[in-house]
């Protein structure tokens, strides 16, 4: 009768240290998830805002010039995330053309960027550039 509760005890032992592990576990996934989403976001961020301040990339995406832009790009965004990107005017929905297959979240950052107007040479224009950033 006395090794049958010693067994049940060393049972009871394992399943309160599996549980506390499994707690463990899924709080460390969870936070390294929070993690990556906001360093991509961050990174596109970034990425959107140096388009921004820089006059030869807002020109390009003025004058719908996706390759320049896609070469600034290239040596932003690292070897294992992938990005497309589209220009449209800011009254437009812009959207991928194709979306990636499989079950991949697709991080999204759009911004406003303009050029010209009553002081400057170049005539006034307004584009919206939209980033979408996902894991290979």
């Amino acid at each position: 009768m006395v090794a049958k509760r010693g067994w049940i005890r060393i049972v009871e032992a394992f399943v309160a240290v599996m549980l506390i592990l499994s707690v463990f576990v899924y709080i460390y996934y969870r936070t390294n998830q929070s993690s990556l989403s906001g360093r991509i976001l961050n990174l596109e961020q970034r990425t959107l805002d140096e388009i921004a301040y820089n006059d030869s990339l807002r020109l390009a995406v003025i004058n719908y010039e996706n390759k320049t832009i896609y070469d600034f790009i290239k040596t932003r965004i690292g070897g294992n995330l992938d990005y497309n990107l589209t220009i449209c005017r800011p009254e437009e929905v812009c959207g991928l053309a194709s979306y990636p297959s499989g079950n991949k979240e697709v991080y999204a950052r759009d911004t406003l960027i303009f050029t010209g107007g009553p002081t400057g040479n170049v005539e006034y224009a307004e584009r919206k550039i939209k980033l979408f950033v996902w894991v290979k």
